[in-house]
């Protein structure tokens, strides 16, 4: 789910490069598409957290450019850095999934915080899957089920579907009393412009 996630989510084959033009030969494409990544890699280079996120996806995917995990993470680190949300979520995947970084639970989950208290539907999905689990962090059916009934609330689709099977998952192992906390927790909850690293419960 979550590499799939990352493609589908953010659009990234749009955001990489546009799909070739109509009667375009093959050595035009691959002029073109080394253009956009030339021209990527420079605003990149530049501290653009958007084109970074972009190159970290493209490196991830091995989209227009050789595979490289390594670099994948380069770019997202530093896009997720800045508060790219969605280089956070790709970051976050990384680290649970240990591609190109030591795998790293407690990590991935402090990407997923910070793009959910974004919030990036998919950083509360995820999130809500790490606390559903006890993976990164102390097992928590209250706040799984905030993250994941906030994460259902926007997402859209299969993805909506999957949120909210996962938050009725979660649901049934719960009390009223447990459900009627987190379903207050998630109406007032509201994002953070500037996501703090020290929350920890929410």
């Amino acid at each position: 789910m979550r590499a799939a996630t990352v493609a589908a989510l953010y659009g990234c084959f749009s955001l990489v490069a546009p799909a070739a033009l109509p009667q375009e030969s093959t050595l035009g494409q691959q002029v073109r598409q080394s253009t956009i990544v030339h021209l990527m890699h420079q605003e990149a280079e530049g501290g653009d957290a958007e084109a970074q996120a972009r190159l970290g996806y493209a490196y991830y995917a091995g989209l227009r450019v050789t595979q490289d995990y390594a670099e994948a993470s380069k770019w997202y680190g530093l896009a997720a850095e800045q508060g790219n949300a969605t280089a956070q979520v790709g970051l976050g995947v990384m680290y649970e999934k240990g591609e190109g970084v030591t795998q790293d639970h407690a990590e991935a989950s402090k990407w997923y915080r910070l793009a959910a208290e974004q919030g990036d539907a998919f950083g509360q999905l995820f999130l809500g899957g790490m606390y559903r689990d006890g993976m990164g962090v102390p097992q928590d059916y209250v706040v799984a089920h905030t993250w994941l009934n906030l994460a259902a609330a926007r997402l859209q689709g299969e993805s909506r579907e999957h949120a909210a099977a996962v938050r009725d998952s979660v649901a049934s192992k719960m009390t009223a009393e447990a459900i009627r906390e987190a379903q207050r927790l998630a109406r007032e909850w509201r994002p953070q412009a500037t996501p703090s690293r020290a929350n920890q419960r929410q």
